[in-house]
């Protein structure tokens, strides 16, 4: 071995551990570059679009009732049409109609029977009177006498009218009609028969003819829908007699 070899040896062998060691990453770091290659970076994940939360329902809140559809139900059937009433009873006769009805059923009647004081044969005044009772008027008008019962009725308001062409064409049904037999007796203005005017008939040349019923003697001498000229002419009568009408 030559000096050089053994002076080199001797460094060597002299050296340090830690030149040792430096030497050694020296001849390392001669190869190769003293680095750590820095990691790959992670990829990052692309941004997702953040979504709005759900609302929770809150315990207080009022539930919202949910309407659903009507079920579909099957048709109620049509009512069956209501009965026919029945009709409704005829309404009582009254005014007018109630007297002519009673005149005419009580006109042959062979008695007195409608319960007021009455004179026997001389029953026309009762007659006519119970007729206006009949047809509306007060009891008080009740009468036995043709002149008591004039007297009534035109003071209370019932309008008289003497006999004439005019008076005939304003006579209603139902009034009444009176006679004095014997306007130049001793009794002038005095009514000696009394009916009721039961009908009208117009001629044909304007006038009016008046019918009129009455009951006198019960049953033997009634005089249905009688004329006025007939009745002047009966016996014992004056043709000349004047004939009075009270409008009901």
């Amino acid at each position: 071995m030559t000096p050089a070899t053994r002076r080199l040896g001797i460094t060597i062998a002299g050296a340090t551990l830690a030149g040792a060691l430096a030497l050694g990453a020296g001849i390392l770091t001669a190869d190769q570059p003293n680095t750590v290659p820095a990691a790959a970076p992670t990829p990052s994940a692309p941004h997702a679009v953040a979504k709005p939360a759900r609302p929770v329902p809150s315990s207080t809140q009022a539930a919202v009732p949910v309407q659903l559809p009507p079920a579909s139900a099957a048709p109620e059937p049509a009512p069956a049409p209501a009965p026919a009433p029945a009709p409704a009873p005829a309404p009582a006769e009254t005014g007018v109609a109630a007297q002519l009805a009673w005149v005419a059923d009580n006109a042959w009647v062979k008695s007195y029977t409608w319960g007021h004081p009455y004179i026997p044969n001389e029953d026309c005044a009762n007659f006519t009177s119970h007729s206006l009772v009949v047809r509306g008027l007060p009891d008080s008008v009740l009468n036995i006498s043709s002149t008591s019962l004039r007297n009534y009725l035109t003071g209370n308001g019932y309008a008289e009218t003497a006999d004439s062409p005019d008076a005939r064409r304003n006579v209603k049904l139902g009034d009444v009609i009176q006679f004095d037999w014997q306007p130049t007796d001793e009794n002038p203005g005095d009514r000696d028969h009394t009916g009721v005017v039961t009908g009208l008939t117009t001629n044909p040349d304007g006038t009016v003819q008046v019918l009129y019923t009455a009951h006198t003697d019960p049953g033997d001498d009634p005089k249905m829908d009688h004329t006025i000229e007939a009745s002047l002419a009966d016996a014992g009568h004056d043709i000349n007699g004047r004939v009075y009408f009270i409008s009901i």
